[in-house]
């Protein structure tokens, strides 16, 4: 076994796993394996092996099965041949796509309009009034700055891990509009302004024209618009 690692109780030890003698703590494991002494609960077991990796939660009747299980697994991989296999994922951390980016930077907009809609009381000794006018203004001051880092967050993941060093070569300045439209997404949580939340929409509007451009799919881009563009 290359690695043995258990934690928890510290009552109960292990040997390490490298025979220097060293007691680690654990919790909950029973068995034969040399590497461990006792104990009467569960074990958490973390296997590494030529690429293989995997987290085993062991009950006591699972233990001697699984260390089997494992130890022939090394073996195995040891006398087998292998086979290199080359593919490609579409998608290889989730579905990407622009469009709760615009979702969160119309929101941002929407909030920005109703904050400049709302009127204190009238009154200065009307404290129901002032109170409702408070909490509604904070609510909508909330939820802007929310959406705000929303749509950064998306629009940086579209950033890192959907485009690629191809896609310079045919927009040099994507860098830029990126760099552009997160800058916005941190003014429009310092400030409250119509124009800061319209350049936004704009700048993430630019960004998904790319985007569908390298899906081959530029007409989605005018489906995108039709439907972000009436949220409100």
């Amino acid at each position: 076994m290359d690695r043995v690692t258990l934690s928890g109780h510290p009552r109960y030890y292990a040997d390490s796993c490298w025979g220097t003698g060293n007691r680690t703590p654990i919790h909950g494991f029973k068995g034969r394996c040399p590497t461990v002494r006792r104990s009467p609960k569960i074990a958490k077991i973390l296997y590494q092996n030529k690429g293989f990796s995997a987290i085993k939660i062991l009950t006591k009747s699972q233990n001697f099965a699984t260390i089997i299980i494992m130890n022939l697994v090394k073996k195995l991989s040891k006398i087998l041949p292998s086979v290199t296999a080359e593919a490609h994922c579409d998608v290889p951390c989730g579905i990407y796509d622009p469009t709760p980016a615009k979702i969160a930077a119309k929101t941002v907009q929407r909030m920005v309009l109703q904050i400049k809609e709302l009127k204190p009381g009238d009154h200065d000794h009307d404290i129901s009034a002032n109170l409702e006018y408070t909490n509604a203004i904070q609510r909508r001051i909330t939820t802007k700055e929310k959406h705000a880092q929303l749509c950064k967050d998306e629009l940086s993941i579209l950033w890192s891990d959907y485009f690629k060093p191809e896609h310079l070569e045919k927009y040099p300045d994507l860098h830029q509009k990126f760099w552009n439209a997160l800058k916005l997404c941190s003014k429009n949580k310092q400030a409250i302004d119509e124009e800061s939340s319209k350049k936004l929409i704009e700048a993430v509007d630019e960004i998904a024209k790319i985007f569908y451009e390298t899906k081959n799919d530029p007409e989605r881009f005018s489906s995108y618009q039709k439907i972000t563009d009436k949220l409100f």
